[in-house]
């Protein structure tokens, strides 16, 4: 890379990488020549294909040679490359990051939030975010650190930023501010989205996300108006951009659902904070009848027990329908909820998802919401395709549509 010289957005974070990597994108490409990262290729294996700009050759041996051949092309004769590359750098292990690092270091770097996910491999959030917070290590005095305010624990990595940095988020303290947020929904015209305005240095530009619900969204997009503003561009001009701005699959993504319901699909993974948003935009969602189903939070090590019970207990502070479990540590959840009051005609536990799906097919209706969540062990993404008004849009609309994951 070296070669070219494309400026460099790194994203980090427990949760919302993808997010903000699309929504980066969103606002940088009508105006610059950007590439972002594929999929989930945000790891040791994969950031490399990402920088390169090809697929993941697989098991395929030819597909090998032709990344080999393509990559030695590169280095020897120039070729067109991206004025920017927007790159996820997903760590799950100490000392990933510097592995990441040794391949693209960022001139822009993001830190979305800090959570408990792959606390299987890190002792305590506290050692996550020693991790994570390397992102910032390799930035000049040219470079800008972009953090999300709003997390508490982020604020700690300020100090660690040399040159620019820009704190975004709902806080007052923030440059770059969310304000007047609110989802708009239209039931006869199926029309849903978010409208929110983004504040900074005084000027104001509103910003409408179509089909999109979310506070994750709106922090991924907010997260974009300050890298556009770090490269110059208006904040009219961005927000603009970003009306193009749509969810990817599996991240609370709305999907028409079978009699006229309405779907929240989230099932790209989950941990307890992104669970607990989850729950709150269903919560907040202006549909009468409202369902949540959860599968299994994964990669939690020693917390795992009680973070599932603590869902149990946020979810009994809700006004749901139906409370629904399916998943071998999610059924904590269930029985917390029924010590918590719920009745058991409510909080519903299944061992199979065919049990699962011929009851929401039996309960949805128009004016029903259905939030679906789980980590990607619990293939929750089959749940959906099973209640989806469309299912032969799967590939298009859902996430694990492809390869392996159909075969499982």
């Amino acid at each position: 890379m070296r070669k070219y010289r494309p400026r460099i957005v790194g994203i980090t974070g427990s949760v919302g990488k993808s997010s903000t990597k699309q929504a980066v994108f969103t606002a940088l490409a009508p105006k610059f020549n950007a590439r972002s990262s594929q999929k989930n290729y945000n790891n040791e294996f994969g950031l490399p294909f990402a920088v390169i700009g090809v697929d993941s050759p697989g098991k395929n041996i030819f597909k090998w040679l032709a990344v080999f051949i393509k990559a030695m092309w590169m280095s020897t004769v120039r070729v067109e490359f991206p004025e920017v590359l927007i790159l996820e750098m997903g760590v799950d292990r100490i000392g990933d990051m510097d592995y990441l690092l040794n391949i693209a270091k960022p001139d822009i770097a993001i830190l979305t939030a800090i959570g408990v996910s792959h606390l299987e491999f890190f002792s305590t959030p506290e050692r996550i975010l020693e991790e994570k917070i390397k992102i910032f290590r390799e930035l000049g005095a040219q470079g800008c650190g972009i953090v999300n305010i709003d997390d508490k624990k982020i604020r700690a990595a300020i100090p660690h930023i040399r040159g620019k940095v820009l704190g975004y988020g709902f806080d007052p303290a923030a440059d770059v501010r969310i304000v007047d947020c609110q989802v708009t929904y239209g039931r006869k015209q199926r029309s849903f989205g978010t409208m929110f305005k983004v504040s900074y240095k005084g000027e104001t530009a509103p910003v409408f996300l179509s089909g999109t619900i979310g506070m994750p969204h709106v922090l991924a997009c907010t997260a974009a108006v300050a890298v556009g503003l770090n490269f110059g561009m208006s904040l009219k001009e961005i927000a603009g951009n970003l009306a193009a701005y749509e969810a990817q699959p599996g991240r609370l993504r709305l999907i028409p659902g079978v009699f006229q319901s309405t779907i929240i699909d989230d099932t790209y993974n989950a941990a307890p904070n992104s669970t607990a948003v989850a729950i709150n935009e269903l919560a907040e969602f202006p549909v009468v009848h409202k369902i949540a189903v959860l599968g299994d939070m994964l990669e939690l090590g020693k917390i795992s027990e009680q973070a599932h019970k603590d869902i149990g207990i946020f979810l009994s502070k809700q006004s749901f329908d139906y409370y629904i479990g399916i998943g071998k540590k999610i059924k904590l959840a269930i029985e917390q909820l029924r010590a918590e009051g719920v009745p058991n005609d409510q909080a519903l536990y299944f061992d199979k998802q065919e049990q699962l799906i011929k009851f929401l097919e039996e309960k949805v209706n128009d004016g029903t919401a259905v939030l679906i969540k789980g980590s990607q062990g619990s293939r929750m993404e089959k749940v959906v395709k099973a209640i989806m008004a469309e299912p032969k849009r799967a590939r298009e609309l859902l996430c694990r549509q492809d390869g392996k994951w159909l075969k499982n």
